[in-house]
């Protein structure tokens, strides 16, 4: 029988940090009394200590004392805390055992009962010669709510106060606490702290004591109470060496290491650092005696240990010297900008445009670059504005093209939705050049730009999303809220004076004659009155108008057409009762603007009136798409489309002759316009609302349902078992102002007094589609109105469970990227509920890839809700389903691979992730999703290299498959950036998450989760920079914003308190 091994007890004492080869000190931290409730744990600051100690000092080894106390509940007493401290000092004679670690300076942290551990160590070090290397090695400490004075009556009261508090157990009818009430070592314990306080301390001691009242239980069943556990008289020592501090914090906050926000936290690293710097300097003078040519630093006084923390800089931590260069993931290639740009599609210069000079002046010597009277280094804004159809776009246009010269750059955008906003903005980044977020920036602070904001009707919620955030550059906005009056310097644009208004009409109308004094050379008086009321005419008929141009414009239209004379208008437009206000109030819901006169629904009525009836019909359908930009090739495919599938309203489009004969008509009507270049169609918005309002009921439904049907068959659909196609983004994202323009339509008429429009499955289907576009996209803002009307229908109509299914999962999707995992559950669980009950129905046959989406759902949302082993089931229920199914599983294997990792199943882990990683090796965004937890589980086995590399590569493959301004590609710009702190190269991990940063905070709402554990993130990083205030700063704003989401009454966290509030797949 083999001998048994002596048992070798194991070191309570564990090097968290080592530093470098040859540390310059050993700092030791003695923790608080362990956790007894609700079960025993003793206290852990190794995160704490390594994520902050590992950069603040890196030529310094960090060692941990864990000890037991009270794990025994029978054996309690003070004298226990007492024997802690020898074994602390023979752990400490252990490891510094070498020759050349026997005299390296140290630095104690002790907290609360920590401090006793220490008393007594110090105590056997100072008496016994072969232990006092530990006592002359000492160069510094500090306590944090420690009890040294035991002369206060209240001293065993607090005692068992305090150890109470820091075990989590009733100070009453508890068997600790009766023992420690009970222990007759009181004697003993107040000895070791009087003999502490008579050594001869030559080391700095530096005391913190709390000053706000900790909350306790006496016992189980009753009420709370507060004091402050540990008061002033009892926590100083009251000895030359020590430096005394009052902190806001209660017991339990001062018992642990604060938070990086907290101020405590500058002082203790400003303290450390000041201790660090005198060890240096006199290890420096002991080796400048041994003639060794050393730098010399400040010089200290001879034989001192003293340490004056005032005036004393902060030591700089080593940082990685290697190059600037961060290689293919964040090198940044300076591109030539094309100017000048002028990016103004579709507009084009009106030459029938008058007046408005003073107007346009003003605009000028607000926005001009050289204005001697704007201040320097300021952005330069103006807004316009006013009721719509009173020209403010062409007042912009004329400014635009009038002094285009001054602007290296003239950008128009459509800013009345935040999705013709993106096309426009990617516009401009294909017409400038641009790519990245540094050249944008490049072109705001160095070239004079002119950026229009048109149509900007709800500036607080679309266009302070692509406001550019700089000191340079002119900005033109108009806009109908007239409450940007009082935010910028504004024009409220009135109509045309009438002078102007009759000059305008009689241009359009080419009678610019009748302006020029009739002379009565002949003696014809009766041609000189007809000159005269045709004038006159011209006066009323504007003046009926409202001088508003756009009234103007199709008055004279109608008048030219019909070649009547201005006084045969006048007579009709009486005859007509185009002035009546009867029946136009419901059409326009802005309460901020004035109404729009009434008399322009019945001018536009004339044109209405002269159409065909296939015209009126294709000018209704048009009317409930986006009026900004309808695009021929969208008309001309989706009519033959719809016209062979049967629908019969198309046919009058669906060959180019007839399309070209239907345009030529609307567009000599004045109601389109045409822009050549863009190959587009666009209908002022007052003519588009006019055309929706005269229509019957019936006419709205056919409308409805021709502008569905042709939305619906041009629309591109991936594929259920490849969703992810980027390269069908760019014709979706023209076709979604269109959708969401028929979905606002659709949900207006079900909540107005008439008759509701009656959708159909392809609608519904087609909204859901443009929903998940925009959850690919990351415009989450887009989704749920989507969602909402698509959802309306299908509740309403039987044999709808699929599209039902669809829409649930994708809001619980939408609830995963926006970090609302109750909400996500709900939804995945209504999606598989439809699919469950589609299968049952025999709607589905199995295998189906709809039915593993709804399993993975059920996955996912558990998985966000922390019940791992729920999802880890339904994960692998998902994986049975794709059984017979060629479809990719890859991002279930990613979640399933994350949800494995959180438990600690790490073999699992790795045989999810290799047969998925190698099977289909591309640079598709599900390759990089897969390689995420792959880097996490090389994290989890302590390769960290290995993980670097794999991060690494997940961000080149996100970067290429979904863009640099999408949240995942951020997600993994954090994660890397992570790394790189990691291995203590900070520029690259500041260049990163400021990246991280930027995409988080183009949509401040809805990430604003990732914002807060990325600034915490980069206030850690510019902390261990040396930017202390500066890092705190942001950790205290990334504090506040996570008290947003949680409640005002959270407390300050760390850095896995922040990754819990993103989703799983982004931690």
């Amino acid at each position: 029988m083999a001998a048994t091994e002596p048992v070798v007890p194991t070191s309570s004492l564990r090097v968290i940090c080592s530093g470098v080869q040859n540390p310059t000190v050993d700092i030791v931290s003695i923790p608080s009394l362990p956790q007894l409730l609700p079960s025993y744990q003793p206290r852990d600051e190794t995160s704490w200590i390594r994520d902050v100690f590992s950069h603040q000092f890196p030529t310094a080894r960090v060692l941990l004392f864990r000890y037991d106390f009270a794990k025994s509940p029978t054996d309690v007493s003070w004298l226990q805390i007492l024997r802690e401290g020898t074994t602390l000092l023979y752990e400490l004679i252990h490891q510094r055992s070498h020759p050349k670690e026997m005299n390296r300076p140290l630095v104690f942290i002790c907290h609360s009962f920590g401090g006793m551990v220490l008393k007594q160590a110090l105590l056997s070090a100072k008496q016994n010669v072969e232990l006092s290397s530990i006592f002359k090695s000492t160069i510094g400490v500090l306590f944090f709510g420690c009890i040294h004075n035991h002369t206060p009556a209240t001293f065993q009261t607090a005692c068992i106060r305090c150890a109470a508090l820091e075990m989590r157990i009733p100070l009453g009818r508890h068997e600790v606490s009766a023992s420690l009430k009970g222990c007759d070592k009181w004697n003993i314990l107040k000895d070791t702290l009087d003999k502490f306080r008579q050594l001869d301390i030559h080391f700095p001691i530096w005391s913190y004591c709390e000053t706000r009242k900790t909350t306790y239980k006496t016992r189980r069943l009753r009420l709370a109470e507060s004091l402050i556990a540990c008061e002033e008289p009892l926590a100083r020592l009251n000895i030359d060496k020590e430096r005394f501090f009052q902190v806001d914090m209660d017991h339990l906050q001062i018992s642990s290491f604060p938070t990086r926000g907290h101020p405590l936290f500058q002082q203790i690293i400003a303290v450390l650092n000041g201790m660090l710097a005198t060890c240096k300097e006199l290890q420096v003078s002991e080796e400048a005696a041994k003639d060794i040519d050393v730098e010399q630093t400040e010089t200290t006084s001879e034989g001192s240990l003293s340490l004056t923390i005032e005036g004393s800089g902060l030591a700089t931590p080593t940082s990685s010297n290697g190059s600037d260069d961060l290689g293919h993931l964040t090198e940044i290639q300076t591109r030539p900008l094309r100017l000048p740009c002028r990016s103004i599609l579709p507009h084009k210069e009106n030459l029938n445009f008058v007046g408005r000079s003073d107007i346009i002046l003003r605009i000028h010597s607000i926005l001009q670059p050289d204005n001697p009277g704007n201040k320097p280094n300021a952005q330069s804004v103006f807004a316009l504005c006013g009721l719509g159809g009173v020209g403010k776009t062409q007042v912009a246009i004329r400014f635009a093209m009038e002094y285009m010269a001054s602007f290296q750059a003239v950008l128009f955008a459509h800013a009345d939705e935040p999705a013709n906003l993106l096309a426009d903005f990617a516009r401009f980044a294909v017409d400038l050049g641009l790519v990245d977020p540094e050249e944008s920036d490049r072109l705001y602070s160095y070239v004079p730009w002119l950026l229009v904001f048109d149509n900007a009707d709800n500036p607080d919620g679309t266009i302070l999303k692509f406001w550019p955030h700089c000191n340079r550059g002119a900005i033109l906005i108009t806009s109908r809220d007239k409450r940007l009056a009082a935010r910028f310097g504004c024009q409220i644009l009135p109509p045309l004076q009438e002078d102007e208004a009759v000059d305008l009409l009689l241009k359009l109308t080419s009678m610019e004659s009748l302006k020029v004094p009739e002379t009565d050379t002949f003696g014809d008086v009766e041609h000189g009155n007809n000159h005269q009321e045709q004038l006159q005419a011209a006066r009323q008929i504007v003046h009926r108008l409202g001088c508003l141009p756009l009234g103007i414009y199709q008055a004279a239209n109608l008048i030219v057409n019909d070649f009547c004379l201005l006084t045969e208008f006048l007579s009709a437009y009486d005859y007509r009762d185009l002035v009546t206000s009867g029946g136009g109030e419901g059409l326009f819901h802005n309460p901020i603007e004035e109404p729009y006169r009434h008399t322009l629904l019945n001018v536009w009525s004339m044109n209405f009136d002269s159409l065909s009836e296939d015209c009126q019909k294709l000018l209704n359908a048009l009317s409930l798409l986006n009026p900004d930009m309808i695009e021929l090739d969208m008309l001309a495919s989706g009519a033959t489309k719809a016209s062979k599938a049967g629908e019969r309203g198309w046919s009058i489009i669906d060959s180019p002759r007839k399309l070209a004969k239907q345009k030529a008509m609307l567009l000599h009507s004045s109601l389109l316009d045409q822009n050549h270049m863009a190959k587009t169609l666009s209908m002022h918005r007052l003519v588009q609302a006019s055309c929706q309002y005269r229509m019957t009921p019936e006419q709205r439904q056919q409308a409805f349902h021709m502008a569905s049907s042709l939305l619906h068959h041009v629309w591109p659909v991936a594929p259920r078992k490849n969703r992810h196609r980027p390269d069908l983004w760019p014709t979706q994202g023209r076709l979604l102002p269109h959708v969401l323009s028929m979905c606002r339509f659709y949900e207006s008429s079900q909540q107005e007094d008439k008759t509701s429009l009656v959708g159909t499955r392809e609608f519904a289907e087609l909204l859901y589609n443009a929903s998940w576009h925009n959850y690919e996209r990351g415009t989450f803002e887009h989704s749920e109105p989507l969602l909402r009307a698509a959802e309306h229908y299908c509740l309403g109509h039987d044999g709808c469970e699929l599209i039902l299914a669809d829409i649930y999962g994708a809001r619980a999707s939408v609830a995963t990227e926006t970090n609302q995992p109750s909400l996500a559950l709900e939804n995945f669980t209504l999606q598989y509920e439809f699919i469950d009950r589609a299968v049952k129905r025999g709607m589905v046959e199995l295998p189906d890839i709809r039915y593993c989406f709804g399993v993975g759902g059920m996955g996912n949302g558990t998985h966000s809700m922390g019940q791992y082993e729920d999802a880890e089931r339904w994960y692998r229920k998902c994986f049975d389903a794709f059984e017979g199914l060629n479809a990719d599983k890859r991002i279930y294997g990613g979640n399933l691979a994350f949800c494995l990792i959180w438990q600690g199943k790490l073999d699992k882990t790795q045989e999810v992730i290799d047969p998925i990683i190698n099977s289909v090796p591309d640079t598709g965004f599900r390759t990089g999703y897969i390689m995420y937890p792959l880097g996490n589980l090389q994290i989890a086995r302590g390769e960290m290299d290995n993980a670097f590399k794999t991060h690494s590569d997940a961000l080149r493959i996100y970067r290429l498959s979904l863009g640099d301004k999408h949240h995942r590609t951020a997600d993994l710009c954090h994660k890397v950036g992570w790394h790189h702190h990691a291995r203590k190269e900070y520029a690259q991990a500041v260049e990163l998450l400021n990246r991280a940063l930027a995409v988080y905070e183009a949509r401040p709402t809805w990430y604003r989760n990732e914002r807060a554990r990325t600034k915490y993130k980069l206030g850690c990083v510019l902390q261990d920079m040396g930017k202390i205030e500066e890092g705190s700063q942001l950790i205290n704003d990334a504090e506040q914003i996570r008290r947003d989401i949680l409640g005002p009454n959270v407390l300050p966290g760390g850095e896995r308190d922040f990754d819990a509030l993103v989703m799983f797949w982004s931690r």
